[in-house]
């Protein structure tokens, strides 16, 4: 297509007797190989690392016949298409395993486990009929809301994604950055954790297996005695693909 474009980025024409398209599949190797790295500047590695376009045009790049250049573009257009077809179709894999996923956490969570047994309305929209001997309560009669306050000069610090809660390494300066952690909430390992301000993008929530401090922002869960904080988190999961909380 043509078009226009950040002066930020750089564009580059190829002379004659070079072949854009060999040259795309070499650069890309160099990004994949962090080749350019070295040569970058910048504030930090992770803050702007940038290549000036004096030195992409004095970076060295391997020299062959233009024949020999389309030869291997061609040959990396055909094997590179084969291999996308092959990750399409075990995408498509993943998508249905996945929805089977659902389906089964979902059934277990609502359901139970037995098919065979007396059901009755749960007077709930979302969860529908749920075993006879089920019922339905708020989450207030199940867990206890931690709010207690860390006050640690230098706590371990969480993040709470999809993947599961996670040590975050602050030297990397990725993400929020706050001035302070010590107003963050203390989290214990077995917490419930809560993430009420993304309500679409999926189930984000988990069960804590490290202790240290989350932003106050999220909902920290400690289930009370005869309740199981593994159930309900996968509870909740469901609550987050159903959309349940959206409404």
């Amino acid at each position: 297509v043509q078009g226009v474009i950040s002066p930020a980025y750089i564009n580059l024409k190829a002379n004659a007797g070079v072949s854009p398209a060999f040259y795309d599949y070499y650069f890309k190797v160099q990004y994949w190989l962090m080749a350019f790295f070295s040569y970058g500047k910048g504030v930090s590695y992770d803050n702007r690392w940038t290549l000036s376009v004096e030195t992409l045009m004095n970076y060295p790049v391997v020299a062959l016949s233009h024949e020999e250049q389309c030869k291997r573009a061609d040959y990396l257009d055909c094997k590179c298409s084969q291999i996308d077809t092959i990750i399409a179709r075990q995408q498509e894999v993943i998508e249905k395993l996945k929805a089977y996923k659902l389906s089964v956490i979902t059934e277990a969570v609502t359901k139970g486990l037995n098919p065979d047994v007396p059901m009755k309305d749960s007077g709930v929209e979302w969860i529908g009929e749920i075993p006879k001997n089920w019922n339905v309560q708020r989450v207030k009669n199940a867990f206890v809301r931690k709010k207690a306050e860390a006050h640690q000069e230098n706590p371990v610090v969480l993040s709470l994604a999809r993947a599961g809660v996670k040590v975050r390494d602050l030297s990397k300066n990725e993400g929020q950055i706050a001035e302070s952690y010590y107003n963050y909430n203390l989290v214990e390992f077995g917490d419930l954790l809560l993430n009420p301000m993304d309500l679409y993008s999926g189930a984000n929530c988990s069960i804590s297996m490290v202790e240290g401090v989350i932003s106050p922002a999220y909902i920290n869960l400690r289930a009370k005695s005869g309740y199981s904080s593994r159930f309900y988190d996968y509870y909740f999961k469901t609550q987050y693909w159903s959309m349940a909380m959206f409404a």
